[in-house]
């Protein structure tokens, strides 16, 4: 390509949003696997240093459960015992599910934009099909970035704490410069995630040739990948802005809607005024979220199809030749 497509992939994702209002749930459970592209990696860093911690909170639970069991035992009736049991079982049960439902709506995410690209008709039912018979190399892509994320935030974290304890010229200077090279390999890692997961769905690729392809694609299109998950992160700050502005929307149909209780003397109304205010901004939330979700695995799964297929030139190489001439 003589010229990147990022604008045509973004008017190709959000057509294909507008039309197939059926992927519009898949988007929301594809939300649980993480955002594709730099927020992905750029949340667990934020997890890891948040509250001074100098582990994601994931490192610290299985202590906490280990204290709670065996170092200061609970002591509860047998029928407490069992519905505890049968509690653990059904969240395990529910995560299960989750798991497999995000990783699956992944897949069919990525199947139906390729079929939009071949000008072939999108079959939600079809996608989802596709999805599920990818659903093993896909969780082992899915599972193999989340373990090198936890761990590279992790390295931030300890960092984070050593600069809070001893602060230092040196210590900074040292956190600095491992902070920005985690953060390199973090988002290599995104991207890498990516591709590997278009090739396993749209060219059927087995895990490790996926892996190997990927890598290739990766260090052919570092710059372009840059440059789209820099488009995306700008995109999901619109996203947050939009989600902001309709906090004190809501905010406001709220009150309105308490003072209508007061005025009218109703007493229950202020807590319904609540009730229908938090409602109506939870649902918002998971709208904003699946369609952003939605329209950035969109974007990564058209740029992926162009990339391997022709290639795609950066922005802002093509800009530098054109000063040039």
């Amino acid at each position: 390509m003589s010229q990147p497509l990022y604008r045509q992939a973004m008017q190709h994702s959000w057509k294909l949003i507008w039309q197939q209002k059926l992927l519009w749930p898949l988007g929301l459970f594809a939300s649980f696997l993480g955002q594709m592209g730099l927020m992905d990696f750029l949340s667990q860093v934020s997890v890891a240093t948040s509250t001074l911690q100098i582990a994601p909170l994931w490192y610290s639970l299985p202590s906490f459960f280990f204290r709670a069991l065996f170092l200061e035992p609970v002591r509860l009736p047998l029928d407490g015992w069992t519905w505890l049991f049968w509690l653990i079982i059904a969240l395990l049960g529910f995560g299960t599910m989750l798991i497999f439902v995000s990783v699956v709506s992944q897949g069919a995410i990525i199947h139906a934009v390729s079929q939009a690209v071949k000008k072939r008709k999108v079959h939600v039912g079809a996608a989802w099909d596709v999805g599920v018979s990818h659903f093993w190399r896909l969780f082992s892509v899915n599972f193999l970035k989340k373990i090198l994320f936890w761990i590279l935030a992790g390295f931030i974290g300890w960092a984070t704490l050593e600069i809070i304890v001893s602060p230092s010229a040196s210590d900074i200077i040292a956190f600095v410069i491992l902070f920005v090279l985690i953060s390199f390999i973090g988002l290599w890692l995104s991207f890498f995630s990516i591709y590997a997961a278009g090739y396993i769905v749209i060219e059927e690729y087995r895990f490790s040739s996926a892996l190997r392809a990927a890598w290739r694609l990766c260090i052919g299109h570092w710059l372009v990948s840059l440059e789209v998950g820099l488009i995306i992160l700008l995109i999901q700050i619109f996203f947050a802005l939009l989600v902001v502005a309709s906090f004190f929307f809501f905010l406001l149909l709220t009150l309105w809607l308490a003072s209508v209780g007061i005025a009218t003397g109703v007493g229950l109304m202020l807590a319904v005024a609540v009730l229908i205010g938090d409602f109506l901004f939870f649902l918002f939330l998971i709208f904003a979220g699946s369609l952003f979700t939605l329209f950035s695995n969109a974007i990564w799964s058209y740029l992926f199809i162009i990339m391997h297929k022709e290639g795609v030139v950066s922005r802002l190489l093509h800009w530098l030749k054109w000063r040039r001439v």
